[in-house]
């Protein structure tokens, strides 16, 4: 589970401070509760108790006067002026603080009448009526009916008061009554002991409480405060003062690290001012909150306009880090970044390092090296990083190339007037055993000049013939560098090719700054170029544009380069020179292509320009052959074969 702000804050000591007060608590208010029912226990416990003495005491009184009467006590307390005398001193021994009423009662026809009574008020005299109230009555008919002991409870504020009723035999048969009345003064002491208790629990109860308050005051406390000291104030992620603590608590080998920078985000601050760049970040960080997973992932803000990214690896998941990445970047791309009631293109560019970590700072170092290289590249794209181009990679590469596990997606160079397909620019990708996609940066240099790059060349040129083969209405745009025209196996094995292949092929050259190394460089395209291969001269203005190349190769495309077509729209002079050099293009012959049309005002520029044709995506995004494959989408082959 993901840590709050909290990380570290619930330390032994700080749980002990919680928990005491909360047993103590527990136990106050289990015992507030369950004090009644000790109390209504304990009484029960006593008054059965007393009950239970006082009549066995009363059985052996009554067994006693029994054994001096010979079985006629009854007749004899009536007639026996010695025996009465004896009843009364044995019986009075049972009498004490504790008893209110004693006496012996019997039946005569339909009343009742007194034989003995001890009582310590109220004393009546041998012979005298007794008037029982209704309750006795019928208590005393129960009696007749069972001969068992009823007794009779009255419970006052602080006494109990009992009634022992017993039935006195004689031949089997029930002929008097012995009545005690006496009261339990226990309980007023028990109560008391009760209501201490009971105190004692509110006060326990109480102090608890306060200790609790106290510590949830603490808590919320340190949570606003920590908030605030690990909570970034502009964008509401987390700071480097989180980062430096969360390090301590988690397994940082469970990470991806990633580091993102806003393309450009000086230029925005310099012209729109700095509350403008503040909403961007602001709406940026959003972004990425949203494109990851609040419960495993972590974001903070780690520097002006940089976000550091921790993502959970899920090894369970192949390419759940690519995918996480892809995300961001979709998510990037559709959002609509408003400054001054104008849209505006915001790209971001990310450098990721997923590999084994064993030393966070070292692992930051590698993040912070693959995102100078997606800045280098181009921006607005994220590089992983790759380890020094030494031989164990290079192994890695080629063990790749020989499974064949090169994938191709295809991106349209489409006619902008109509919108149809000139060709498809084939994309090469490699599969590594992680699942992730190599692009050709990230593979090229570290292969050119060995004979993996060489392998790389002839299988990517089979694998576009045998498309062509398949699908004839087609036309494919193959990747070469300087070097693949200067080598002759390459160029042999273009020019064996059938010649409805060949017509229906781009060879697209890379300018780079090595071109001019290679002497045999515009011999070769001129063969190629009179097998019947179309000719494009691709990343024109990408720093290494020589317009000699203009007047000596026999081209019939020339691509710009993205970082001149993505200044037209700002940058005046940039749009000058294009439209330049498309007008020297026309009065030669050779139609132009722009590249990264990726909004509708480059579009619209370009289109002013005079630019023929375009790729971008605006048009079409790089994708799977099959989904271009419909007729409808290609220009006619007459066109394409006029235009050429």
């Amino acid at each position: 589970m993901k840590k709050g702000p909290l990380i570290g804050f619930f330390t032994g000591e700080r749980l002990l401070n919680l928990v005491v007060p909360l047993i103590f608590l527990f136990l106050g208010v289990v015992v507030y509760f369950y004090l009644p029912h000790i109390e209504r226990a304990l009484n029960n416990t006593i008054v059965r108790a007393v009950v239970n003495m006082y009549d066995e005491i009363t059985d052996n009184a009554i067994n006693t006067l029994q054994a001096d009467a010979g079985g006629k006590l009854i007749d004899g307390l009536s007639t026996d002026r010695e025996l009465y005398e004896k009843a009364r001193q044995v019986l009075g021994v049972v009498v004490g603080s504790q008893i209110t009423y004693l006496f012996i009662i019997y039946r005569d026809s339909n009343v009742y009448r007194f034989l003995i009574d001890l009582s310590r008020a109220d004393t009546a005299q041998k012979g005298e009526i007794f008037i029982p109230t209704i309750k006795e009555l019928e208590i005393l008919g129960k009696i007749y009916r069972t001969g068992k002991k009823e007794v009779v409870y009255h419970q006052d504020t602080d006494r109990i008061g009992i009634t022992l009723i017993k039935p006195i035999r004689e031949n089997g048969q029930v002929r008097a009554f012995l009545f005690m009345d006496f009261s339990v003064g226990l309980i007023q002491s028990i109560r008391n002991v009760v209501k201490f208790f009971g105190v004692l629990s509110l006060v326990v109860i109480g102090i608890s409480l306060t200790f609790i308050m106290l510590t949830v005051y603490f808590f919320l406390k340190t949570v606003y405060l920590r908030s605030k000291a690990y909570r970034d104030s502009l964008t509401g992620v987390y700071n480097r003062n989180y980062l430096n603590e969360l390090l301590n608590f988690i397994d940082i080998s469970s990470y991806a690290i990633v580091l993102v920078d806003i393309d450009y985000f000086k230029k925005i601050n310099d012209t729109f001012g700095h509350e403008a760049g503040d909403r961007i970040l602001r709406e940026v960080a959003q972004i990425l909150k949203k494109s990851v997973r609040t419960d495993e992932d972590y974001i903070i803000r780690f520097g002006g306009e940089e976000f550091l990214i921790l993502l959970k690896k899920d090894r369970k998941k192949t390419g759940q880090i690519l995918n996480a990445i892809r995300r961001i970047f979709q998510n990037i791309r559709a959002h609509r970044f408003i400054i001054n009631g104008n849209p505006i293109k915001l790209t971001i560019s990310a450098g990721i390092y997923d590999g084994p970590v064993k030393d966070f700072e070292e692992a930051l170092r590698k993040a912070d090296s693959a995102l100078y290289r997606a800045k280098k590249e181009g921006r607005d794209r994220f590089e992983f990083y790759v380890e020094d181009s030494g031989f164990p990679y290079i192994v890695q590469i080629n063990e790749i190339v020989e499974k064949d596990s090169i994938i191709f997606d295809y991106q349209p160079v489409v006619e902008l007037t109509s919108g149809k397909i000139l060709y498809l620019e084939a994309l090469v990708r490699l599969k590594d055993t992680r699942g992730y996609l190599l692009t050709p940066d990230r593979f090229i240099d570290t292969v050119r000049d060995t004979f993996i790059y060489s392998k790389i060349s002839r299988k990517v040129i089979l694998h576009n013939m045998d498309i062509l083969k398949k699908h004839r209405h087609i036309t494919v745009g193959i990747n070469v560098l300087p070097s693949d025209i200067s080598n002759e196996s390459i160029i042999t094995m273009l020019l064996e090719q059938d010649t409805d292949l060949i017509n229906r092929t781009v060879i697209e050259i890379v300018e780079t700054e090595e071109a001019g190394k290679y002497r045999s460089l515009i011999e070769n395209i001129n063969l190629l170029k009179n097998a019947g291969y179309r000719i494009a001269m691709d990343d024109f203005g990408s720093g290494y544009s020589n317009f000699e190349y203009l007047t000596k190769i026999d081209m019939d495309y020339l691509k710009f380069n993205s970082g001149l077509i993505s200044q037209i729209v700002d940058n005046n002079r940039s749009a000058r020179l294009i439209q330049m050099v498309v007008q020297f293009c026309k009065e030669e012959g050779i139609d132009t292509i722009a590249e990264f049309i990726e909004s509708p005002k480059i579009y619209s520029a370009v289109r002013h320009l005079g630019i023929k044709y375009g790729q971008g995506f605006y048009l079409y995004r790089p994708d799977r052959l099959e989904n271009f494959l419909k007729p409808q989408m290609w220009l006619s082959t007459s066109v394409i074969q006029s235009a050429g």
